[in-house]
């Protein structure tokens, strides 16, 4: 072993001292020390201006390349996005008198989230969530309409659920062809809601399944066109058909005068299949059917749900500052057959940048949805209401906002035979992001 070591340093010492002196035999002869280098005698002398570069020419110097820059390396770090959100909250519930039993609640909640975003390649991007939420049904999982815990259990640790585990794949398309891309998981809401509305989908649901998603620019980015179709699985099964949501969506949105106003328009079908019959979807294994018809513990009716919506949105002047606006209205109805209260629908507007202002009323029949995945805010959520929304959202500092939130509704609105049916709560929430 050691004469192997010393022979490989021998022949290293060799080639490194080989190398050296084929370098110097290649370089040009230097004067020696004091000596200066002297022109050949029949050298004739250089004319005045000699070397220098012509009027226009570029010196020696600035004919030098310069050298390659250094291209910057991707790290984990650069693929790796954190974000979450931590939030306090008052809610305050007045019960409806017809349910005296049941005392007016004041009560302290929380909300915390943490996120992470991986952009694995140019086409794959990987989500991942956690989010607090409360199981009232061990097995069942996490709230599926809220990830709101409440202060209560003796100082109980709190539960963490899988929020949104998604992996989206984007499929190289030549320029000028829409986009194309496909999403799959426990994901991120794929559909357009106007002005954020919660009409048929509380904004804490993360629904499950697989979609294809298109988009497409034209008239210089100001014409926007979106569409995707999918499969949600709602309920699997082992004796009996799976309960799934087809859903098809697709929108278009106008930008005008300079991105002064657009108009955003579209249309969507949730199709939900084998849901007559079977045992209503209620995470807390109550079998609370929320407002939606029942024999039993079983649905009465199907759900083929269609909305139409309507956006306009833009900024008003004012002061020499702009002040954004949105108008909304959002439809909805169940056109399966034998449905009697069918239909639903909100109307809105919403005003403000840093202080923002929001008003919507909206009236939701007891069949026009499926009650368990609307807004849990308003009325408690559930269908066969109808009530007024309003909100006022703070920007405290960059990353700090307080929202007041105030409901007036009226529940059980099918049934003539309820005297006081009146519904209010008051919200307050401190939120902070990152």
């Amino acid at each position: 072993m050691k004469r192997a070591i010393h022979a490989f340093l021998l022949s290293a010492a060799v080639f490194m001292m080989s190398h050296a002196v084929l370098e110097a035999a290649d370089a040009p002869p230097q004067p020696a020390k004091g000596e200066e280098k002297k022109a050949p005698a029949d050298a004739k002398p250089a004319p005045a201006g000699a070397g220098q570069p012509e009027e226009g020419e570029p010196s020696p110097a600035e004919k030098v390349p310069a050298p390659p820059a250094e291209e910057k390396k991707t790290t984990w770090l650069d693929m790796v996005k954190i974000s979450g959100d931590m939030r306090l909250i008052y809610d305050r519930i007045e019960y409806p008198g017809w349910t005296p039993e049941v005392p007016d609640r004041d009560r302290l909640r929380f909300r915390a989230r943490l996120g992470v975003d991986v952009k694995v390649c140019e086409e794959i991007d990987i989500k991942f969530r956690a989010a607090s939420a409360e199981s009232r049904d061990i097995g069942r999982g996490g709230a599926n309409i809220t990830v709101n815990q409440t202060m209560t259990g003796g100082w109980s640790k709190k539960g963490v659920w899988i929020d949104i585990a998604q992996v989206a794949f984007k499929v190289p398309m030549p320029d000028g062809f829409p986009s194309l891309g496909f999403v799959g998981g426990k994901m991120e809401q794929p559909w357009t809601c106007p002005g954020k509305s919660d009409l048929i989908w509380d904004p804490d649901v993360t629904p499950e399944g697989i979609i294809l998603k298109t988009a497409y620019k034209a008239l210089g980015g100001d014409l926007e066109a979106k569409a995707f179709t999918g499969v949600f699985v709602v309920m699997e099964s082992v004796t009996k058909a799976e309960s799934l949501m087809l859903a098809f969506q697709a929108s278009a949105k106008l930008t005008m005068l300079e991105g002064m106003l657009s108009v955003c328009a579209g249309i969507g079908t949730f199709d939900f299949t084998a849901a007559r019959g079977r045992d209503v979807f209620d995470y807390s294994g109550t079998n609370n059917s929320y407002g939606n018809s029942t024999v039993g513990t079983k649905y009465m009716y199907d759900y083929n749900e269609i909305e139409l919506f309507l956006e306009v949105a833009g900024d008003l002047e004012a002061g020499g500052k702009k002040i954004p606006y949105s108008v909304y209205g959002d439809y909805v109805i169940n056109v399966a057959g034998g449905v009697g209260e069918n239909r639903g629908w909100l109307v809105g507007v919403t005003v403000g940048g840093d202080v923002k202002f929001t008003y919507n009323y909206r009236s939701m029949g007891k069949d026009a949805i499926v009650s368990a995945f609307n807004d849990w805010d308003s009325w408690g959520g559930g269908t066969d209401a109808a009530g007024h929304k309003i909100a006022v959202t703070i920007k405290v500092l960059k990353n700090f906002s307080v929202d007041l939130l105030y409901i007036v509704a009226e529940k059980s609105i099918s049934d003539a035979s309820v005297a006081n049916r009146d519904y209010s709560r008051f919200i307050v929430m401190a939120t902070v992001s990152f």
